[in-house]
């Protein structure tokens, strides 16, 4: 899409908007790896002046811009997963300020939303089974649970077949996500296609993932092809360089930690060094390790999480994936 075709749509909406609007929001989606119009919208904040009695539109003040609520679910979904066990919904009227500070009554829901991360209910079911005195499961739980809210005015305009609370309900969930995991970096989605090469995606692949692509086996040397130096020299020893060490590799390494939700401390535990360069096994043994060390962390000791959710009885957890 060039900057007139995206200028031509924005106008629908702004006809204030100028081409440089354009190009900014065409340069911020190719930056962010978003499809423009589809995952992020240009907002714009209008610079009025008062004729007379009435306000009058007569520029552009500032542009920002608005991500899909699929993009944040997305990415935290790729960190290793989340749950809302608290949700607020209700009714209200509040006092809204417009121009020439006049007040006025504004009727909506105010939705606000909870959110939990996968990686801190497991660290909370290891909190339990240590067996702390004056350990609360519900008060420990709401200490690591993240925060989002919103207000969505009865008259605000919805998408065909919805209302008001499902836009506030979008907005809050969106608002938590952020809190618990932060926006999705735009080079963990344009890091394959822009930084690797064919051989280090596919040796990624196989060092993250249980089950190797097959090799073809090489083909027997033919006698005689090849004859021994009568006298050569000891080649100079050149130590070897680690795996780790090779730019595109680590990129790649890390990049499918990250996928698999494993900070750099989880990775470190798992291969039982302080460093990825102590480690001395090869990228595939260093795969293994982390595949082993996520199958053995996702399997709780059933005996300690019932008596931890039978002491502290915490309340339901709802999926949040759907949102």
């Amino acid at each position: 899409m060039n900057p007139e075709e995206a200028l031509t749509i924005i106008n629908v909406t702004q006809p204030l908007a100028k081409i440089e609007h354009a190009r900014a929001f065409l340069a911020e989606a190719a930056d962010r790896g978003l499809s423009p119009f589809t995952e992020i919208w240009p907002i714009f904040a209008e610079k009025k002046e008062k004729r007379g009695d009435k306000w009058i539109p007569v520029g552009i003040k500032n542009m920002t811009f608005k991500e899909h609520y699929n993009i944040a679910a997305r990415w935290a979904q790729q960190c290793g997963g989340y749950s809302t066990p608290y949700r607020e919904t209700r009714h209200e009227t509040r006092t809204e300020t417009g121009y020439n500070d006049r007040q006025y009554q504004v009727s909506g829901v105010y939705v606000k939303i909870g959110v939990l991360t996968n990686q801190d209910y497991a660290a909370l079911i290891k909190l339990a089974g240590m067996n702390i005195p004056g350990f609360d499961f519900r008060e420990e739980r709401e200490a690591f649970v993240k925060w989002g809210e919103a207000f969505v005015s009865d008259k605000h305009p919805c998408p065909s077949g919805k209302d008001a609370e499902w836009v506030a309900r979008k907005r809050a969930t969106e608002e938590a996500l952020l809190n618990a995991f932060g926006r999705e970096p735009s080079q963990a989605r344009q890091m394959y296609a822009l930084a690797m090469s064919a051989e280090d995606t596919r040796a990624a692949a196989d060092a993250m993932f249980p089950a190797p692509a097959p090799q073809a086996a090489l083909p027997a040397p033919i006698e005689g092809e090849y004859r021994e130096a009568e006298s050569a020299a000891t080649p100079p020893t050149v130590p070897e360089q680690h795996w780790i060490d090779n730019p595109k590799t680590r990129a790649a390494f890390w990049a499918r930690a990250a996928e698999r939700g494993l900070s750099r401390e989880d990775v470190h535990e798992a291969l039982g060094v302080a460093s990825v360069h102590d480690f001395t096994g090869t990228l595939q043994e260093a795969g293994a390790a982390l595949t082993a060390w996520i199958e053995a962390q996702s399997t709780l000791d059933s005996g300690v999480l019932d008596k931890a959710c039978a002491d502290a009885q915490p309340i339901p957890f709802e999926d949040g994936a759907d949102f």
